[in-house]
């Protein structure tokens, strides 16, 4: 009972202190990466701590004395750059000139790279495959099409005020669902969603619309669900969308759980598991698929987390540490120190660029860009939060000019 309650009111500390430096002008700034990692904890350690309050996991302590640690360090940070920012003429300069050949041929190569990806899957969710030689690799790049896509529609919104966009563009946001849709990706999918509606309320300065997005989520998360497992062959005859949903907020090991990071934390501490930067290293080598690099030299977090921290070997996807977790895996308590640090310094310099922007369109796309990989960031680890956002940055460094023309502010 004692850690049960020092776990809840661990949360709610935890909870307060990102409440407080995302509250700024009698208003909660719920677009500012210290409101994001707030919702994190709620779903992941708050709710959880009434979950298990009766049966506590395993190394419940270490879990809450990491997420502490984490919450505190990444405050720290946040309010260090006060007033630190990036120009916006910096940012634009670097992109592709306005071209239509470009941009076309990009489009087209996408909506390609889609349509190779759903005829290379053949089935839901099969993102992952085994070689003949017996070697784990992925369709997955296949499918930055979607991403790229997105980023079309995303800049176009923007361009209207968050407005009509016309049938062409509404059609590439719909392909770049389905294409997350056939992958399987229920937090692409999602993302995918969420940054359709902040880039709206930042350009256009409508409130984000909770209930429509509550409810989306509740059918991204429950409705994918019943088809993966639908389509692994399950009995989901007598399940729900709601009870499929409860289920993976609740005891899946997803995104910042604070059972998982529990476990990480503890296993990793007791049997000295630690890393030292092998799974920060293996983003140097990311960018090559294996099925061109069949040697590729790898340490996946997520694989050691389901070997090691879970005691399994049939995952093919494996589970994501979350960037805690992995900050502890490789570099014990320092690491989460050093990384949250630098994580709330980064991202209060990206606010403040947003707010000096005066809500451009171009900044505004790319800072939604950026929230949403740090959502991905702190569910799934390092590589996952880079790759997602090199996915979406990319297109918007090539035709980014395409769509936004530069204007005075900024």
């Amino acid at each position: 009972m004692f850690e049960a309650i020092l776990g809840l009111v661990s949360c709610l500390l935890a909870m307060s202190v990102l409440f407080f430096i995302a509250h700024r002008q009698n208003t909660i700034q719920i677009f500012s990466p210290p409101f994001l990692l707030l919702c994190l904890v709620i779903l992941g350690c708050f709710f959880r701590s009434f979950y298990y309050f009766e049966s506590p996991p395993d190394y419940y302590l270490y879990g809450v004395g990491a997420l502490l640690n984490a919450v505190a360090f990444f405050a720290i940070g946040y309010l260090v750059p006060r007033v630190s920012f990036i120009s916006l003429n910096t940012v634009r300069k670097s992109f592709l000139k306005r071209s239509r050949f470009i941009h076309k041929f990009t489009i087209i190569s996408a909506t390609l790279l889609i349509a190779v990806y759903m005829q290379s899957a053949g089935a839901l969710g099969a993102r992952f495959f085994v070689t003949e030689d017996g070697i784990r690799t992925s369709y997955a790049f296949l499918g930055w099409g979607a991403d790229i896509l997105l980023v079309a529609f995303l800049l176009k919104f923007a361009q209207r005020g968050g407005k009509g966009v016309g049938v062409v563009h509404w059609l590439m946001f719909l392909l770049a669902l389905s294409g997350a849709v056939v992958l399987n990706a229920r937090l692409s999918v999602l993302l995918y969603i969420v940054a359709a509606l902040i880039v709206r309320s930042l350009v256009s300065e409508k409130k984000f619309p909770v209930k429509m997005f509550v409810v989306t989520s509740v059918f991204v998360i429950g409705g994918l669900g019943l088809l993966r497992e639908s389509s692994r062959g399950e009995d989901t005859a007598n399940v729900s969308v709601y009870q499929t949903t409860y289920n993976h907020v609740m005891t899946k090991p997803y995104l910042l759980a604070i059972d998982k990071l529990a476990l990480i934390v503890g296993k990793v501490s007791e049997k000295e598991l630690y890393l030292y930067g092998e799974t920060f290293a293996n983003i140097l080598v990311m960018p090559i698929p294996r099925v061109l690099w069949e040697d590729k030299p790898a340490m996946e977090s997520r694989l050691f987390v389901t070997r090691e921290i879970y005691g399994k070997e049939d995952s093919m996807s494996g589970t994501p540490p979350g960037f805690i977790g992995e900050l502890f895996i490789n570099f014990s308590w320092i690491g989460i120190t050093i990384g949250m640090f630098l994580t709330g310094a980064f991202s209060r310099v990206m606010w403040n660029s947003l707010k000096k922007s005066n809500n451009n369109p171009l900044v505004a796309v790319l800072y939604t860009v950026y929230l949403i990989s740090l959502f991905s960031l702190f569910g799934v680890d390092l590589q996952g939060g880079l790759i997602f956002f090199l996915k979406l940055f990319i297109p918007i460094w090539v035709f980014g000019r395409y769509y936004i023309r530069p204007t005075n502010s900024g």
